[in-house]
């Protein structure tokens, strides 16, 4: 193929032209990469830094040093039994993490039961958890709150994480996603194994329902973690309070860390999960 002059200038050209368009978008995605990662930057150069003290005049700088001496001490404040940032944070992983099993186990039970049997008010279960779910948040919440107090049991860890065993959203959610990746055959064939019905939900369709088990522990983890307003409300006792009212309360970055990276831990193991779920989940119904 033979170039003339003026199509080899103009492709020169166009190769600078995309050239410096991909800098252009390289260094913007640089930028908004720097500034989604600064608040976790400043979170750890507080691990380092020295205990901050009140200044008597607010117009003198306070002044702050940085050294693994001061590393070492805000470890061991934490690792503490007696310290409220421990205290808290055992109280909030009890409770995130009874939450997130109780949710995703009954939840996918419910819906096995909602899409493998036939039975006549399956339909009117169906739109029953529709239902519930269209209303506000709010209302249930408030509710739950007077019930609670009425027999007397606030201060109560249980009473945090025993609510999720029966939540709609996930329900609906991976009622679609059997809808769309389970097969009759496969239990009828199990059936005619002499599989019960539980070793068949436990061996069989909880394995296959993993993708959307990972997607909805990593939203139940987060709401139960970061909820406030039922722990704030219920817990009057310091010693029972969560991470999050503790924060609140006033914390450094230090503090504010450790609120982040469970989270970011289980984001990290369950996130491969979500394209496989949503992808699947919409196939059909």
């Amino acid at each position: 193929m033979i170039f003339t002059r003026s199509k080899l200038l103009r492709k020169l050209e166009f190769g600078k032209k995309n050239i410096a368009i991909k800098i252009v978008i390289y260094l913007a995605l640089l930028l908004v990469a720097y500034l989604m990662l600064l608040p976790f930057i400043i979170m750890l150069e507080d691990l380092w830094a020295s205990p901050v003290t009140q200044s008597v005049d607010p117009r003198v700088p306070v002044e702050v040093t940085y050294s693994w001496k001061n590393f070492f001490n805000n470890i061991n404040i934490f690792k503490k039994s007696d310290n409220y940032l421990w205290i808290t944070f055992k109280n909030s992983f009890i409770i995130a993490s009874c939450a997130t099993l109780l949710n995703v186990y009954f939840s996918a039970m419910t819906a096995y039961a909602v899409t493998a049997y036939e039975w006549k008010l399956r339909q009117a279960f169906s739109n029953f958890i529709l239902a519930i779910i269209l209303i506000p948040s709010t209302l249930t919440t408030l509710g739950f709150i007077q019930l609670v107090y009425k027999f007397h049991l606030s201060n109560k860890l249980f009473m945090l994480f025993l609510p999720a065993i029966a939540t709609p959203m996930t329900v609906f959610f991976m009622r679609q996603y059997l809808i769309a990746s389970l097969s009759r055959d496969v239990i009828h064939s199990a059936r005619m194994d002499g599989s019960n019905e539980f070793r068949t939900f436990m061996q069989i369709i909880l394995p296959m329902m993993k993708p959307a088990i990972a997607t909805q522990a990593i939203f139940a983890y987060v709401a139960s973690w970061n909820n406030l307003f039922v722990p704030l409300v219920l817990l009057t006792d310091w010693e029972k309070k969560t991470l999050v009212v503790y924060i609140s309360q006033g914390a450094s970055g230090r503090d504010l860390l450790f609120t982040v990276l469970p989270l970011i831990l289980i984001y990290v193991f369950c996130s491969r999960h979500i394209v496989d779920s949503i992808g699947l989940g919409s196939v059909k119904g």
